[in-house]
């Protein structure tokens, strides 16, 4: 019968490329094609068998399909025979067969690592000279080869989460890279710590990979005298996206001096070497006016003053900042597109208000780490499309915000180690006229008996 051998062809061929296909993103939706090709192929076969000898040109279609399937199963065979003297070891098993099969897989432009339990470069990488996309995000690596020059069609190098810190200067030949990512998040406790970040170390002349649109994150403290690396970042006209860590007061004037070049970025995202190093961006005339994320790690002095002029941004972010002006987030309140605001250890006050008509477009609000608030003020139509309120960590904050009855959008309420009295009012609340019309989630978390632990309040 025509249809056994095709048959037997999808009883092997999918189980075969099961451990293959799982390393190659991107692929699955390929094979999961041919699969169901196959399937089709089985069915037509089993109609057809009982069909040809009353239809020469159906006879001669069945015939052509099962010296297809055969050729296809010879092929399959003769591939299994040839990988079939070498020891499947994993990824590393996985990448030398690649490498056998000469220019048909070599083609591949799209490797998916990420998770696997590599702790040195597979040299085998560097011979899939198609590469465009490399993802070794998660895994032990702590260095990169020089080699890596090697991949000149590369766009996306993903070496986030790994334990490289630096880059050998071969990766400046890789000039059609579009996205160069590599850092690693350090998370302690329920909010991040001043250096819960650590990215790495550029080379100098970073700014010939004219074509990069994605740099994170780089650390410019003094190792780079002269600030050489930040002025390398003005070259980079096409970046989207910044990452810059470590940075020093005195590196700032020539960080803004490349910012005004970057007409193209949309997020910025600056930290200082220490908590209490100062930055200073008011040497930038005016922002990107494409700029939809700012986040600023570190002392502030005041908010830099070309922010009510950023009128794209989407997410501002201030982290340990120590705001200590009366009104701090003033230059904010008018923002037309300004839709999630993070205030994390970044005000020194005992009062934060929230005026009328302020922030008419904001969605999601986080105030955390206030170790001095005591009291939050919302005025009548602040916040007007406010869905969520997070407060977290602010111990003596113990009423809520005066005037929450004002949020009639709030969908959600989160108090996260927060002190007894503002969860007690909240219950007096949950029985008054506007928790029954409005009904928020409400979500308590707090540490109890040596763990964190959070609930619903109902």
């Amino acid at each position: 019968m025509a249809e056994s051998v095709v048959f037997h062809l999808l009883a092997n061929f999918a189980p075969f490329l099961q451990e293959e296909v799982n390393l190659l993103t991107g692929v699955r939706e390929e094979i999961e094609y041919i699969k169901d090709e196959f399937e089709r192929m089985t069915a037509f076969l089993r109609v057809a068998d009982a069909m040809e000898e009353r239809d020469p040109d159906l006879k001669v279609w069945v015939k052509q399909v099962r010296e297809s399937a055969y050729d296809i199963a010879d092929a399959l065979d003769l591939y299994m025979l040839r990988l079939g003297h070498h020891h499947r070891n994993g990824v590393r098993g996985f990448l030398h067969k690649v490498a056998l099969l000469g220019d048909d897989l070599r083609l591949l432009t799209l490797l998916d690592l990420k998770g696997t339990q590599l702790e040195t470069f597979p040299n085998e990488i560097v011979k899939l000279f198609h590469l465009r996309h490399l993802s070794l995000r998660g895994t032990n690596l702590k260095t990169i080869p020089k080699s890596i020059g090697n991949l000149q069609n590369l766009e996306t190098l993903d070496l986030k989460q790994t334990l490289v810190t630096e880059l050998p200067d071969e990766i400046l030949k890789l000039q059609r890279l579009r996205h160069l990512l590599l850092y690693r998040y350090h998370p302690k406790g329920d909010l991040p710590s001043f250096h819960h970040q650590t990215g790495f170390k550029a080379p100098v002349g970073i700014g010939s990979l004219s074509s990069l649109q994605k740099l994170c994150s780089i650390e410019v403290n003094q190792y780079y005298k002269n600030g050489i690396v930040l002025g390398e970042v003005g070259k980079l006209t096409q970046l989207r996206r910044v990452h810059i860590l470590k940075l020093m007061r005195e590196d700032c004037k020539m960080l803004c001096s490349s910012l005004e070049k970057l007409k193209n970025l949309r997020s910025l995202r600056v930290s200082a070497i220490q908590e209490d190093e100062i930055i200073d961006l008011d040497s930038l005339s005016s922002p990107p006016q494409r700029l939809r994320t700012l986040h600023l790690t570190g002392h502030l002095q005041r908010l830099p003053r070309w922010i009510p002029s950023a009128f794209n941004l989407v997410r501002v972010c201030f982290w340990f900042s120590k705001l200590r002006d009366a009104n701090p987030l003033g230059s904010l309140e008018d923002l037309p597109n300004l839709a999630t605001l993070e205030i994390l250890h970044a005000y020194v006050g005992v009062e934060l208000c929230f005026k009328a008509g302020a922030f008419q477009n904001l969605e999601t609000l986080l105030l955390a780490g206030l170790k001095d608030l005591i009291w939050v003020r919302v005025e009548a139509s602040s916040m007007h499309h406010l869905k969520t309120l997070s407060i977290v960590d602010c111990k003596l904050m113990e009423e809520l915000p005066s005037g929450i009855e004002h949020l009639t959008k709030l969908e959600r309420l989160s108090l996260s180690d927060t002190p007894y009295n503002s969860i007690s009012r909240l219950r007096d609340l949950q029985g008054g006229d506007y928790w029954k019309s409005h009904n928020p989630d409400v979500w308590i978390a707090g540490w109890k008996d040596g763990r964190w632990q959070g609930s619903l309040l109902s």
